[in-house]
Formats: structure tokens, C-alpha cells, sequence
């Protein structure tokens, strides 16, 4: 053999051995300049670029052989440890908790994992098990929860989730089933029929779509009823809808576009009737609106704009006919002009504003108190509530205040946001054309006669 062909063989054979030990890189730095392995007394060390221990065990001609352990870098434990046979793992590999407690256990044949592969919880419960070829899962798959029960299983085919798969919950319940498959970024997504579940009682079906719901949905009650039948498209439901309640009766109905209510709506109440209609309009409701007593009279009824209620609504007594409100609804709060009704004659007159805005909005419901007029950053909102002498807890009243007996007029003034201001009159009996007293306000006090 000519003395450079030696010379090769001898540079490539160090090479072997030099890869055997300190990995494929030919440096035996990092950038950084910190070592990336060092040699004491037999035993190979071998360090992250952090500069901490990243494998140890020992080396025999340059050659990784023997029991190693790889350490976790930030904390320093270590987290696995098998053997190494001729420079590869070989063997039961562990892969241990910072507790030292084993988290898995893996099979090395041929410089690969094959063979079971299990994983433990670090109760020491089983955790997981599966069979490994050349690092990919293969064949059934078992899942646990730390009290032993049975969380999932399926079906592995060349590393990826195919088949139907099956959850289940702590208790052992079922939670979900159906058919898996993987897309091309090997990814496990739902496709086809699902069943859902709550207490391990079927709570839906759904068609799936590489994990979208689109096709029929079906809902179930706890006794196996149907809850609710709609399409689903893309993850929103789309079309006409129907529900019901536990007993089978008729719940509402109408239609979804894109996920949101829209047209009319019907609602009932679990004894059947008829409680509310109206038009929605992106998700809200759009437009005029009735509610219902169960004799099917109406129970009131006004205008909604974008889910608030929005100028004037009439409230009836049942039966349909007589009134016992009209209010001016903006939004959550009343404005404008109130009348009460007492067995279909008037009763009370009025008119109530409400200010609400970062400044002048005091309390958070219909009765508190309320503060009009622009405040200084900062200052206490002075208490001011709105009662009337018959005992009526309002928003403040602003304007005419008109009391009525038997339909016929019997106290009439005037209110500020301040209270009752200028002249009041007292009519008695009801009805006559001069009043029997009358009295003067200022800012809520009473003027007394010079």
C-alpha cells in the first residue's frame, strides 16, 4: 500500500473515531469559544453552548460505550440515561423527571427507536404506550390518567393519528369520538362523523371537515333528547335552526347566516306558548318586536336597534287591550315622555332623561341615583334619586309631572334635575278646572308665601 493511501485510511479512521464520541462536528468549539466536550480519565463530558453539562459516560478507544446520562440544561438534572453500544444508544433508554422519577421508557435497536414506548406520570402511573419503528409510531395507541382510567386510544399508521379515536374523561366517561386523519403538515385533524359526550352521555353529533364542523349538527339532552338540529358551515351555523326543551316541546326557531341570528325569531316558553318574536339582523335584534302573555294577547310591544330598545313601547295588562306603560326606550334606560295606566285610565305623566356617560353616570341599574351636568375630574358624584310622592323609585324627571285619579287630573308640576320646581297645583276632586291648593318649589325646596 503506497504511503499516502495509509496516510488517508489513518485520517479517515480518526475521523470515525473522533465522530464516535464528540458528534459530527469537526470542532471541538463552539463560536463562542467555550469547549464542546472534554476527556476526564476515560470518562467523555459533553456541554451545551451555555457552557453547561449536556451527556456524560465513558468513552473506550474513542467509542461512546457504556451507561451515559443526558442532563436537562437550565436546571441541571438529569432527565435520561441508558447505554451506548459501539458509538450508538442500544437498549432500554429512561427518560427521567427532575425528581429522578422515570417519565419514559425506549427502545434502541440499529440506532433507532423500535420497540415499545412507554410513558408514566410521575406518580408512577402509567402515562402512555405505543410501538416505535425507526422513531415513528405504529399500530394501537393507549392513554391514562393518573388514576389508571383510560383517556384516549386509536390507531397509529407510519407516525401518524388514523382511524377512529376515542377520549374519555377522568371518570370514565366517554367524551368524544370519531375519525382522525392527518393533513399534509401532519397535523391530526377531525373529518367525518363526531359524537360528543357530558357524563359519558351523548350531547351531539357533528360532521366534520379537516377539523371544521360543517354538514348536520344535532344536540341531545342528558334523557336523549334533541336539543337543537342546524346546519354548520365552516364552523358557524348557517340556515334554519329548531330547539326544544328536555321534554320534546318547541323551544325557538329561526335562521343563522354566517353564525348569526337573522330574519324573524320565534321563542316559546316550556309550557308551549308563544313568548317573543321579532327580526334580527347580525346577531342582534333589528326592528319591531312583540312579547306575549300565554293566552297569546300581547304583552308588549316596540323597536329595537341593534339589540337596544329604541323609542316607544307600550306594555299591556293580559289580555291584550288594556295599557299599563308607554316609555321611550334609548338603549338600557328610559327617556322621554312615561305614562302609567291604572285598569285602562291614566295614572301617572311624565317626562325622565338620563345622562349616561363616563362623567355623569352614577350606579349601575335602572334605580340609582343619577347626576347631571359636567363634573370636574375627580369629584364625588353627589347622590340625587328620583322618587315620586307615590312612592315610584325613577330615573330623574325632567319636565311636566301629571298625576291622575280614576283618569281625571289630580296633582300637576313641574320637575328639574334638581327636583320639583315652579308651581304645583292640587286638584280635589280630581278632574276640576281650578285647583284646591297650590304650591311653589325650588330645587326641590318648598317656597313658602311672603
Amino acid at each position: 500500500m503506497k504511503p499516502i493511501t495509509i496516510l488517508i485510511f489513518l485520517l479517515a479512521a480518526a475521523t470515525f473515531l473522533f465522530i464516535g464520541c464528540a458528534g459530527a462536528d469537526k470542532s471541538d468549539r463552539y463560536e463562542n469559544g467555550k469547549p464542546k466536550w472534554k476527556d476526564k480519565g476515560g470518562i467523555r463530558e459533553e456541554y451545551y453552548e451555555s457552557g453547561k453539562l449536556e451527556a456524560k459516560g465513558p468513552c473506550v478507544k474513542g467509542i461512546k460505550s457504556g451507561e451515559w446520562q443526558e442532563f436537562e440544561e437550565e436546571s441541571g438534572a438529569v432527565e435520561a440515561k441508558g447505554l451506548y453500544k459501539a458509538g450508538a444508544k442500544d437498549g432500554v433508554w429512561q427518560g427521567l423527571y427532575p425528581s429522578g422519577k422515570i417519565r419514559s421508557t425506549t427502545v434502541w435497536t440499529n440506532r433507532s427507536k423500535n420497540g415499545p414506548f412507554v410513558t408514566f406520570h410521575e406518580s408512577g402511573a402509567t402515562n402512555s404506550m405505543v410501538v416505535l419503528s425507526n422513531k415513528k409510531e405504529v399500530g394501537p395507541y393507549v392513554q391514562f390518567f393518573e388514576n389508571k382510567k383510560l383517556s384516549v386510544e386509536g390507531q397509529y399508521t407510519n407516525g401518524m393519528k388514523m382511524g377512529v379515536w376515542t377520549y374519555y374523561e377522568a371518570k370514565g366517561g366517554l367524551k368524544e369520538k370519531g375519525e382522525l386523519v392527518t393533513d399534509s403538515k401532519r397535523m391530526a385533524q377531525k373529518n367525518g362523523p363526531w359524537e360528543f359526550y357530558k357524563n359519558g352521555v351523548l350531547s351531539a353529533k357533528a360532521v366534520m371537515d379537516m377539523s371544521y364542523t360543517n354538514g348536520p349538527y344535532t344536540g341531545y339532552y342528558s334523557n336523549g333528547q334533541i336539543e337543537s338540529k342546524v346546519q354548520f358551515s365552516s364552523n358557524n351555523k348557517t340556515g334554519p335552526e329548531i330547539s326544544f326543551y328536555p321534554d320534546g316541546a318547541k323551544k325557538s326557531e329561526g335562521n343563522w347566516e354566517n353564525g348569526l341570528r337573522s330574519g324573524e325569531w320565534k321563542f316559546y316558553s316550556a309550557k308551549g306558548y308563544l313568548v317573543e318574536k321579532g327580526p334580527f339582523m347580525n346577531g342582534q335584534k333589528n326592528g319591531d318586536f312583540e312579547t306575549y302573555f300565554p293566552d297569546g294577547s300581547v304583552r308588549s310591544k316596540g323597536k329595537y336597534e341593534a339589540g337596544k330598545q329604541k323609542g316607544a313601547w307600550v306594555y299591556f295588562e293580559e289580555g291584550g287591550k288594556t295599557k299599563l306603560m308607554e316609555l321611550n326606550w334609548t338603549g338600557a334606560t328610559k327617556r322621554g315622555r312615561m305614562k302609567f295606566y291604572k285598569e285602562g285610565k291614566i295614572w301617572l305623566d311624565f317626562e325622565t332623561q338620563v345622562v349616561m356617560d363616563d362623567r355623569e353616570f352614577f350606579g349601575g341599574n335602572a334605580d340609582s341615583a343619577r347626576y347631571f351636568g359636567a363634573i370636574k375630574p375627580g369629584e364625588k358624584l353627589p347622590k340625587i334619586k328620583a322618587t315620586t310622592e307615590e312612592g315610584v323609585n325613577l330615573d330623574i324627571l325632567k319636565g311636566e309631572y301629571l298625576v291622575y285619579e280614576g283618569g281625571k287630573l289630580k296633582l300637576r308640576g313641574g320637575y328639574t334635575m334638581m327636583g320639583k320646581n315652579g308651581q304645583w297645583d292640587m286638584f280635589d276632586p280630581p278632574g276640576s278646572k281650578k285647583p284646591l291648593r297650590t304650591e311653589n318649589y325650588k330645587n326641590g325646596d318648598k317656597v313658602e308665601p311672603k
